[in-house]
């Protein structure tokens, strides 16, 4: 019973992940991406080039765009975080981060009913000569000698910050129109 209890009251804490709250940002190949798959049922792969085609060169930021067989590429430049909105403090280690201008590889891949953004290489620019590296400061080595996100809080709550805002982002369904 002892057994049990104990447990019951450290269950809490052994089924905490350092990513539970983290969907679209990951490590993958040591480096930190974001890849989010983005539901658009009722539409065919047509439909979806066209709204992307029509939602994604407005999107401030993107520059080059470029597309070949149902994939967009482009690079994200310059982008500015609106932290403002997913959170109401910004500590010193979000402010390090996402009050400079966000750059990325962008790729985007659509069939029918869905399209999946890639953000790769993705960094702050603070500076003339200062870039701040995401795979850098984002990541450390977990027991077994893999790259991992890190497990610190205030990076977390960074990331998770930057997450939010590019789901977003990249999200075009809001365009859709019944009309």
């Amino acid at each position: 019973m002892k057994r049990f209890i104990f447990l019951y009251l450290f269950l809490p804490f052994l089924s905490f992940s350092q990513n539970s709250n983290l969907n679209s940002i990951k490590c993958v190949n040591n480096q930190v991406i974001y890849e989010k798959v983005f539901i658009t049922d009722s539409l065919s792969s047509l439909k979806i080039q066209e709204l992307l085609l029509n939602t994604i060169p407005k999107l401030s930021g993107i520059k080059g765009l470029s597309m070949g067989d149902k994939i967009l590429t482009a690079k994200v430049v310059e982008l500015k975080v609106d932290y403002k909105k997913y959170t109401d403090k910004l500590d010193w280690i979000q402010g390090v981060w996402l009050k400079h201008p966000f750059y990325a590889d962008l790729s985007i891949l659509w069939k029918d009913g869905k399209y999946k953004v890639t953000l790769t290489n993705m960094n702050f620019i603070a500076g003339e000569r200062v870039a701040l590296i995401c795979n850098d400061f984002f990541l450390e080595k977990d027991d077994s000698g893999n790259q991992v996100i890190k497990s610190n809080q205030k990076f977390l709550d960074t990331i998770l910050v930057m997450e939010r805002y590019l789901d977003d982002y990249f999200n075009v369904s809001h365009q859709i129109s019944e009309w």
